[in-house]
């Protein structure tokens, strides 16, 4: 999601350092009482009593007014008994109307959020499904240009979702687009026919994934194709010939194909689409992966400036095929992905190469170290997924993996990683599973190197 030579969102911390001006006893048992409190107020924050287990959403994008309206129906399970209300997230969107069925529910908005008041309360494993129209004009999570339109990172500023990392649903998208673009989402194009002046668009995406995966983008460009066994590669950019196109993803194939042999999992889509777009954007989304075109002109330029390609690529695996938990461990998605990205470049152009990579990502440890942002891996502080961006989940995570295959050796260190994907596929996955597996698989003890390097 982010280019390793900057870092665009910083991190937050609940400061666990208390100073309490009561002394002896009392002050221990105020302590323990306000860190009990907290620990439950972000216990309460994340986890949601239900799951969704499908969306169904309409964007209709205004490219000219920089706005959007859109209308969503989520159905859901709950997870306990006598459930009241539904918390999801919605970004900068107006909420227009809440229904269930033909009733208008109530509900309330705040924090960037949307709580909604059950017209009766569920028992455990009831399923529902509301039906939330709304509109706005997002000042981030979507960008406009005048024959451009993209999702960024987060989902929740241009459709409203449930965007806890460890909630996966599958999506069905309707998008309503000016005629003349050609249009990318996740999911399968199932139909796509010109309609008063629009282009309509119907894509399903089947597997169940995060919603904050869940994205799109339209524009006027040229396409080029290949194919890696039964897999279209799909290559978009505007003022591009497909022999730029072609030159500039040259190596999509041949990552593809290590990063099958490294997770032992195969592609699961028909196929993977890069698009280049206006604007500075390095962002993954479940099926497609969106970078700028100054990056672009950047390959073309260097043949192997190929690290975003590797590290965006990367995340079908690690991100979408096993999705973090929760936004605590969110260095599974991106330290694995930024790891794994270095392990392709060390493989395509060999050791030093990734010597040299792995050494940027220490130091962009260490300097945020010395800037005083070091914090657990795992790290339960965050609150949103902006805030569990930043160099630590990225470039900690990736030289804490560096770390981890040097202890165990390649061999035990591949196979490990071949037994976790496969294991989590399709799953949720947190540290003590890669923890788990990779003590497993080695026959040692990892309980002081995960201590020190990811939980502390």
């Amino acid at each position: 999601m982010l280019h390793r030579s900057g870092d665009k969102r910083s991190g937050w911390a609940v400061n666990r350092g208390l100073s309490l001006r009561y002394p002896g006893t009392t002050t221990i048992i105020m302590r323990i009482c306000v860190l009990a409190w907290l620990a439950l107020a972000q216990l309460c924050f994340a986890v949601r009593p239900y799951e969704v287990e499908h969306y169904s959403v309409m964007v209709k994008p205004d490219l000219a007014a920089k706005k959007i309206e859109g209308e969503v129906t989520i159905n859901y399970r709950s997870l306990e008994d006598r459930l009241e209300k539904v918390v999801l997230d919605s970004g900068e969107l107006t909420i227009d109307e809440v229904f269930e069925e033909k009733t208008a529910l109530s509900h309330a908005i705040g924090a960037r959020q949307l709580a909604i008041s059950l017209k009766k309360p569920l028992m455990k494993g009831e399923r529902r499904s509301v039906r939330i129209k709304y509109h706005g004009t997002p000042t981030r999570g979507i960008r406009f240009y005048p024959d451009q339109v993209y999702t960024v990172f987060t989902t929740s500023e241009w459709m409203v979702c449930n965007e806890e990392p460890g909630d996966l649903a599958t999506y069905s998208l309707r998008l309503l687009a000016p005629m003349n673009l050609r249009v990318v989402a996740s999911g399968v194009l199932k139909r796509e026919e010109n309609y008063n002046g629009l282009k309509v668009s119907d894509w399903e995406q089947t597997t169940p994934i995060p919603a904050f995966v869940f994205g799109f983008s339209a524009g006027k460009f040229t396409e080029a194709n290949e194919k890696e066994g039964l897999i279209t590669l799909r290559y978009l950019g505007a003022n591009r010939t497909q022999d730029q196109l072609r030159k500039i993803f040259r190596v999509t194939g041949a990552a593809v194909r290590y990063y099958r042999s490294r997770s032992g999992v195969a592609y699961s889509e028909a196929a993977y689409t890069q698009v280049l777009s206006q604007g500075s954007i390095e962002q993954e989304a479940a099926g497609f992966t969106m970078l700028s075109d100054a990056y672009g002109d950047q390959v073309l330029q260097k043949a192997d400036d190929t690290w975003l390609i590797a590290h965006e690529l990367a995340h079908q695996w690690w991100g979408v095929g096993v999705a973090c938990q929760d936004w605590t461990d969110f260095w599974l998605n991106e330290g694995i992905a930024t790891f794994m990205a270095d392990t392709f470049l060390e493989f395509q152009y060999g050791k030093a190469r990734y010597t040299a990579e792995m050494e940027r990502s220490k130091k962009a440890y260490e300097d945020a170290k010395a800037a005083g942002k070091d914090r657990p891996l795992s790290f339960t502080g965050w609150k949103t997924p902006q805030e569990a961006s930043g160099p630590i989940p990225y470039h900690k995570g990736a030289w804490v993996m560096h770390l981890l295959r040097q202890k165990l050796g390649e061999y035990k260190f591949w196979k490990g990683m071949e037994i976790y994907t496969g294991m989590y596929w399709g799953k949720t996955a947190k540290s003590s599973d890669l923890q788990g597996v990779m003590e497993a698989i080695s026959g040692m003890d990892l309980k002081d190197f995960f201590n020190e390097w990811v939980y502390r």
